[in-house]
């Protein structure tokens, strides 16, 4: 009788490594592929602008903007058609990892921002905060983790560790922005316009959802696409309403692009 309580323990363990590691991975594949890129130049910008702070700030609030035009309603899109898109990429078998994926994209979304700190905390020599800092991470988001498993296993382990990274996340946010003579609210004047297409987007495709498809009988396949052009529509008009500065920068990242190719 032990044997098979102890056995059924550790197929419940392994399944619930299982559901955390595929969301975690789906859910951080935007963000990273895309601030992988953003990290390898902005370290070598900052460290050039160390001595020169507004510039320095002006560089750290394009890199956040352009970073999170693209990784904030990612997230917030994979979050509402999580269930069509496990379906679809991973099949019926993976559905129970849903709402694990929902929570992990806000982490998502919450650490592509934060890979632009390092950067800006090392260029004005501050690698002992950094030091004290993982030291945090390493110590408080593991205990976290733990005890959100115990709890209510793959589930808890993001709703317990998630809370506590962004709380850590947000010391070092405030550190960054006053090395660079910044705050917080200057930090949300770069977010609002992003952050508001991407809150519309949802309204829209919720409303999708619930009024539109509701009793529909389409694949989970024609709803994930319906339901993403919808969003990826809202979201750019939205933007392009607001006036949103990252329109402008986005265009002129484009034609650089463009222009290095044609060379």
């Amino acid at each position: 009788m032990i044997f098979f309580q102890l056995k059924n323990r550790a197929e419940g363990q392994v399944a619930t490594v299982g559901l955390y590691s595929m969301a975690e991975e789906i859910a951080l594949l935007p963000g990273t592929k895309i601030t992988t890129v953003v990290n390898m130049l902005c370290s070598p910008m900052m460290a050039e602008l160390q001595t020169n702070i507004e510039s320095m700030r002006a560089a750290f609030y394009r890199a956040v903007r352009m970073t999170a035009v693209i990784v904030v309603p990612a997230s917030a899109g994979m979050a509402l058609v999580a269930d069509e898109m496990v379906a679809v990429l991973l099949g019926p078998q993976w559905l129970p990892a849903v709402p694990v994926l929902r929570l992990l994209c806000l982490y998502a979304g919450v650490r592509a921002i934060d890979v632009l700190l390092p950067p800006v905390l090392f260029a004005r020599r501050r690698e002992r905060f950094l030091f004290w800092y993982c030291l945090a991470l390493l110590i408080l988001t593991p205990v976290a983790a733990v005890l959100g498993t115990l709890w209510n296993g793959a589930l808890g382990t993001v709703m317990f560790a998630t809370p506590v990274y962004c709380a850590i996340m947000l010391v070092m946010a405030k550190e960054a922005l006053a090395e660079m003579n910044g705050g917080f609210t200057e930090l949300w004047s770069a977010l609002w316009p992003i952050v508001a297409a991407t809150a519309v987007m949802a309204a829209v495709v919720l409303l999708l959802r619930e009024f539109a498809f509701a009793r529909s009988s389409e694949s989970p396949v024609v709803r994930l696409v319906l339901f993403s052009l919808g969003g990826a529509i809202t979201y750019v008009a939205v933007l392009f309403a607001i006036g949103s500065p990252v329109i402008a920068e986005g265009t002129e990242v484009v034609g650089w692009i463009l222009r290095r190719q044609r060379q």
